[in-house]
């Protein structure tokens, strides 16, 4: 799905009308908002990048780039759920995809792979296929380490965990 971007900003005028063809989420969006404001991103909170210097100054955006998108889905509210016989706690859907791949995990379920280049409707399911089997475990890796990079903690500053580490101790607790 593409995202169209128009920065009033004469610093973007250079890259008006243009495309990229690198990976964005909406997670993205508010980064570079912050960034537009020039307001401090809190990294302890708020995940994805800025695209401000690729709308910009795409020679100077961040490289690597990501190298692969991520969607999620609850699907408890969908018919799909109570014909597969999923509660509505279990009904949860997470997919990776790279340039090539699309890997889903429906939790409870064999994994899914599409091959994009090869089968761009995703017709043809992969997820069971040895010969692919490299693939799917390297997607799986993408996802989980998609999964476990998660701001869960948001309360506190990654400064104020620093300097708050051990803090017990430092009072006589131990």
């Amino acid at each position: 799905m593409p995202l169209i971007v128009c920065d009033p900003d004469r610093r973007a005028n250079a890259t008006r009308g243009s495309t990229d063809d690198r990976f964005a989420e909406g997670i993205d969006i508010l980064p570079t908002i912050l960034d537009y404001m020039d307001v401090p991103v809190p990294a302890h909170r708020v995940e994805g990048q800025s695209l401000l210097s690729a709308i910009r100054a795409p020679s100077t955006a961040p490289a690597p780039w990501r190298e692969a998108a991520f969607s999620e889905i609850d699907y408890s509210l969908y018919r799909a759920r109570q014909a597969l016989g999923v509660a509505p706690e279990k009904a949860r859907a997470y997919m990776i995809r790279s340039e090539r791949w699309k890997y889903v995990w429906f939790k409870g379920f064999r994994a899914q792979l599409f091959d994009l280049q090869n089968d761009p409707r995703e017709f043809e399911d992969l997820g069971a296929s040895p010969a692919h089997a490299h693939v799917l475990s390297e997607h799986r890796d993408l996802l989980l380490e998609r999964l476990t990079d998660r701001r869960n903690r948001v309360t506190m500053s990654d400064a104020e965990v620093e300097a708050r580490t051990d803090g017990a101790r430092k009072v006589g607790v131990i």
